[in-house]
């Protein structure tokens, strides 16, 4: 077996459903995985780590929010690299969801004093979450949250591990960046495939 150090983008249409509690509706998904150290095989590791592939990806999002569950915050992030939910900046969405974060945070802190000094049912019930809140439950994703998203034509994307087959994915549900990620991956060099499923990579 011999190394060629080749790198190859691996595009592949169906999302692992044990990512989401439910089901996707519309199912429009789509995964990119990157390879790379690819032998005469086809086996090599996975994972956008090299200097082709993080060119790629900051070409590919040059402007990206990522949902950071711990903090309950949208952070600004150069290129995705931690497993969740990142968000295309300029776009409607975020300056809502961000206001409806900022009032959500003001009323739960009033109605936590409220309801340290008064009795439950004079202070009323707890306010609503905005729906990001609730987007991930025990590393698995809220279906109802991400028909929501595709529902308002929300412009986000998924970082995910898919193990043992490609590794570091992105879940994509724009096909307008399948042809961007074919257009940057000819101008790097970087052969782009087209598999039916998952299943035809090759574990690592």
């Amino acid at each position: 077996m011999v190394a060629n150090m080749k790198e190859q983008i691996i595009e592949f249409p169906i999302l692992p459903k044990d990512m989401f509690d439910g089901p996707l509706d519309p199912n429009e998904g789509f995964c990119i995985s990157y390879q790379y150290d690819v032998d005469t095989y086809r086996y090599g590791p996975y994972g956008f780590r090299t200097k082709k592939a993080s060119r790629l990806l900051k070409e590919m999002f040059p402007s990206i929010v990522y949902w950071d569950v711990s903090r309950m915050k949208l952070v600004g992030a150069e290129v995705p690299l931690g497993a969740g939910i990142y968000f295309f900046k300029n776009q409607k969405y975020i300056h809502e969801v961000e206001a409806a974060l900022r009032a959500y945070e003001k009323a739960h802190k009033l109605w936590g004093l409220r309801s340290r000094y008064k009795k439950i049912e004079e202070i009323g019930s707890a306010p609503v979450k905005p729906s990001l809140l609730n987007v991930s439950n025990r590393q698995v994703l809220s279906a109802d949250v991400i028909n929501e998203l595709l529902q308002e034509k929300c412009k986000f994307f998924i970082l995910y591990s898919l193990i043992p087959y490609a590794g570091q994915s992105l879940a994509l549900f724009d096909k307008a960046l399948s042809v961007r990620f074919r257009m940057l991956a000819a101008r790097e060099s970087v052969p782009y495939q087209v598999m039916n499923s998952a299943d035809e990579l090759k574990p690592w």
